[in-house]
């Protein structure tokens, strides 16, 4: 999981992907960021593993705004429990 993807993040990917990293990848942006927007969506281009954008309304880079770190959160938190009840599982 990450809340900001950075430019040269994104030139790294190509070589996890090569490596055989297959983890799954939760990307959150700030709707007002629209600069790591971009990034994230690239970034799902170059991952080969489950990959969801989840964009929070009204924030920007770093979640400041009133309520929008607890929309984080909630997407983090459901992201691992799926991912980690189906590790569990495996």
């Amino acid at each position: 999981m990450t809340d900001g993807l950075r430019p040269r993040d994104v030139e790294l990917l190509p070589l996890a992907r090569n490596a055989g990293v297959f983890a799954s990848t939760l990307l959150i942006v700030g709707e007002l960021d629209t600069v790591v927007s971009e990034l994230n969506r690239r970034a799902m281009t170059q991952l080969a593993c489950p990959t969801r954008v989840d964009i929070v309304p009204g924030a920007t880079h770093l979640f400041e705004e009133p309520g929008t770190r607890d929309r984080v959160v909630v997407l983090a938190t459901a992201w691992f429990m799926q991912y980690l009840d189906e590790g569990a599982r495996s």
